[in-house]
């Protein structure tokens, strides 16, 4: 009798929502209305999801596009996401005296405080190999030795995903533009104050509209206040998993009015 473990997970058609984010755009343009419906649902979905965990005490240390699947029905239109890949998935208990990993574009300001995020990870690899030959050498020496992972990146890394679906920005692009504030050199001599303003600049607020603006100017306008606020390079200032389930809540009650 074969013995073996086999596992069985839920089938998510539509693959992951990177696939679909060039379509997306389009729909933005095309079917406004199609296209909110679709991320309300979705970034309600991700919300609870991040929520559950991190309520659990998890941090997912790698959410991005690629790392969330979507079911669609025949027409193509995304039913539900949910977030997958927990290979990098700890416990904030562990995450105390663990280094932090993480795909490097998606990587928190927090991360990138003592340079770029992916030439330190390189770096303190090459310093691993030194210390498993002389034991003597310190790892917290080098600086990526003292990043710690915690829930906050979560919300970094959603809030982008957000933002690249609905602002239609490569996460590349999107993270460029607000690198520029994070970059060592300068990172450190910005007080919160200055990291406000120069976010502001980076990524202006939305404009209001005036009056009593339709479902899909609203809804528009809530999910880009959403990012802003899990973007923020103010940590302290960032979104926990409760307000981003709170907003996305809202914003699905502008977009489906007769849901309960």
């Amino acid at each position: 009798m074969d013995c073996s473990t086999v596992i069985v997970t839920e089938l998510y058609n539509g693959g992951s929502i990177d696939s679909h984010l060039k379509d997306m755009q389009a729909l933005l343009q095309s079917d406004p209305q199609k296209a909110l419906t679709m991320l309300s649902t979705s970034f309600l979905d991700l919300a609870s999801g991040l929520k559950a965990m991190h309520d659990l005490g998890a941090i997912h240390r790698d959410i991005k596009p690629g790392n969330i699947l979507v079911n669609v029905d025949p027409s193509g239109t995304i039913e539900e996401a949910a977030l997958s890949d927990y290979g990098l998935t700890i416990s904030t208990k562990e995450a105390a005296t663990s280094h932090p990993l993480t795909t490097p574009l998606f990587a928190s300001p927090e991360l990138q405080r003592y340079g770029n995020y992916e030439i330190l990870l390189n770096k303190f690899l090459e310093s691993q190999i030194q210390i498993s030959e002389n034991p003597s050498i310190n790892d917290t020496s080098h600086p990526f030795g003292r990043l710690r992972s915690n829930q906050s990146d979560d919300i970094w890394a959603l809030g982008l995903t957000f933002a690249m679906l609905l602002l239609g920005e490569s996460h590349q692009s999107i993270n460029s533009t607000i690198r520029a504030a994070t970059n060592a050199s300068i990172w450190s001599s910005l007080d919160s104050a200055a990291r406000r303003k120069l976010f502001d600049e980076l990524f202006p607020p939305p404009i209001e509209v005036e009056g009593n603006g339709s479902p899909v100017e609203l809804a528009k306008i809530e999910m880009h206040k959403l990012c802003r606020n899990m973007l923020s390079l103010v940590k302290a200032e960032r979104y926990n998993a409760d307000q981003v389930l709170a907003k996305c809540r809202e914003i699905h009650a502008i977009i489906h009015p007769q849901s309960p």
